[in-house]
């Protein structure tokens, strides 16, 4: 929803509490002492106006910014949070700003590609794959350490649970659907931790059948 559709039951509660609350006794005694009521009512009106003003400004500063369809360079431009690869083309991103910097971006690359710029961020994904009964495993499980998502990673080695890795494509979070796609078949990495004063990270995950990336950034 835009900030100009917010903003107008945001000035028409904001002139109703005014008027009742503030401005009612206010105008009361002014008239009865004789002032016009061009002199009560201009003052009300202006204070309102500058109130709604700064309502959307507030507004304004946690609005979402959109780009679909934009080459590595043109999305960099945009700033969005994070270094898109030169190897990577059809970008859609959203960035808000709501306490902290919240984005989601998805772009199209070559496996290799993906994996430079996985270590050029100091990265390090972890591969998974679709097994023969037809669940979606981790390809190496390695040493257990921490589930922080849930996604069956704590198990020891040579126990492959069944993952559920899912994505939110930019193009669902613009049309307010929301709708998850599973990925079967890719990498997969986060750089969250445990800290319940601190929800910032990194997850991406890269699906090896449509050679698309998914990246969610969160700072707070």
């Amino acid at each position: 929803m835009s900030g100009v559709v917010l903003l107008v039951p945001f000035t028409f509660v904001l002139a109703l509490v005014t008027t009742v609350l503030i401005w009612r006794p206010i105008a009361s005694r002014m008239r009865a002492a004789g002032h016009s009521l061009l002199a009560v009512i201009l003052p009300l009106a202006i204070g309102v106006g500058l109130l709604a003003l700064l309502g959307y400004g507030v507004l304004w500063l946690y609005r979402s910014r959109y780009g679909f369809g934009l080459s590595s360079e043109a999305a960099n431009e945009a700033g969005v949070t994070l270094q898109i690869p030169k190897g990577a083309h059809d970008v859609n991103y959203r960035v808000g700003f709501a306490g902290g910097t919240f984005a989601v971006i998805d772009f199209q690359i070559t496996e290799s590609d993906f994996l430079l710029w996985m270590q050029a961020q100091g990265w390090t994904p972890s591969r998974f794959v679709l097994n023969d009964e037809g669940d979606t495993v981790w390809a190496d499980p390695g040493p257990p350490f921490p589930d922080y998502l849930g996604l069956g990673r704590a198990a020891g080695v040579g126990s492959r649970p069944p993952l559920h890795v899912t994505v939110i494509p930019v193009k669902s979070w613009r049309n307010g659907t929301h709708e998850e796609i599973e990925v079967k078949n890719g990498y997969y990495f986060d750089n969250y931790e445990v800290d319940v004063f601190d929800d910032s990270g990194d997850t991406v995950v890269y699906n090896m059948e449509t050679g698309r990336a998914y990246v969610r950034r969160t700072s707070f």
